[in-house]
């Protein structure tokens, strides 16, 4: 499960970052910087070992171990602050020094431990809270402890909600650090890969119908016309489209050196398409529409 996730969040991260400038450009900030040059690094102390996460985009920017602490392990943002602890056996200390192991893999099993821990005491919880009481002493009774279960019970939702939190942001990328570079790598409109809060990574796509044009060659490489990707649908009348005519923008026919031959050349009054003749393209503003090619060669010689 762990492989598959990790293998998604490789894919999107490769999605939003196809189209962008280096994240080293996008961030200006020294802290930033140095995440990324110690990305997935060990740094051993005398008294410290600190563990740099793989990802310097990740909301857990690192695990670190002290001698003088050494039955917690300690895990930090990528604003350098505490934000989560974990406690360490006595001999587990000097073990995670000597074999190099993954502590952020170590803290997820504790997160998902955790995580089952909860859901086992709200089901226990939740047991209690429905069972049936004859006795008028037990009905009084059950009131009053009732209320403390359903104290209880939102506690533990809440410790619930925080620990599913601190799993994802081991998952995923930090939304506020994506969100950043997305705005950067897209200044001018609408990025079409964003990240939205509690759901992930969504990838729009828009476009305008008409913009994306294909060429109709010939074995000599003419272009004999050129449609877009707009489709007009035919009714056969009973309100249901029977099939779609093509969106012609332009078809031509050529005399020999490329010379068009008038009666048998069409032009769409809203498109203009300046490739034709052996794929060249049409340099109409100096000798006339379909004279010249690529600036060289006079079609009328």
């Amino acid at each position: 499960m762990m492989a598959l996730e990790s293998l998604v969040k490789e894919h999107f991260l490769r999605l939003y970052l196809f189209n962008t400038r280096s994240p080293a450009q996008l961030f200006s900030n020294d802290t930033f910087l140095l995440r990324k040059s110690l990305a997935g690094k060990m740094m051993m102390k005398p008294d410290t070992t600190i563990y740099y996460a793989t990802s310097p985009t990740g909301f857990v920017s690192k695990i670190a171990l002290y001698s003088q602490d050494s039955l917690m392990m300690f895990v930090y943002d990528e604003h350098d602050c505490v934000i989560d602890s974990m406690p360490l056996r006595t001999e587990r200390y000097a073990s995670l020094l000597k074999s190099k192991e993954d502590v952020f893999l170590l803290y997820r099993g504790w997160l998902e431990m955790k995580s089952q821990q909860i859901k086992e005491a709200l089901d226990q919880v939740a047991n209690l809270r429905y069972r049936q009481n004859i006795s008028l002493y037990r009905q009084t009774y059950w009131v009053k402890n009732r209320r403390e279960l359903l104290l209880a019970e939102e506690r533990l939702r809440s410790e619930q909600r925080d620990v599913e939190h601190k799993i994802n942001v081991l998952t995923l990328p930090n939304e506020e650090v994506v969100g950043y570079m997305l705005r950067n790598a897209y200044p001018g409109g609408t990025a079409e890969i964003s990240y939205l809060p509690g759901l992930g990574f969504v990838y729009t796509v828009s476009s305008k119908r008409g913009e994306k044009l294909y060429e109709l060659s010939d074995h000599r490489g003419n272009v004999m016309a050129a449609v877009s990707d707009r489709k007009t649908g035919v009714d056969n009348g009973n309100t249901e489209i029977a099939y779609y005519n093509v969106d012609v923008v332009n078809a031509n026919d050529y005399y020999p050196f490329g010379a068009l031959i008038p009666e048998r050349t069409y032009n769409n009054v809203n498109d203009k398409y300046r490739y034709g003749f052996n794929g060249k393209e049409n340099d109409n503003d100096v000798k006339g529409v379909g004279n010249q090619q690529d600036g060289l060669w006079p079609t009328s010689v």
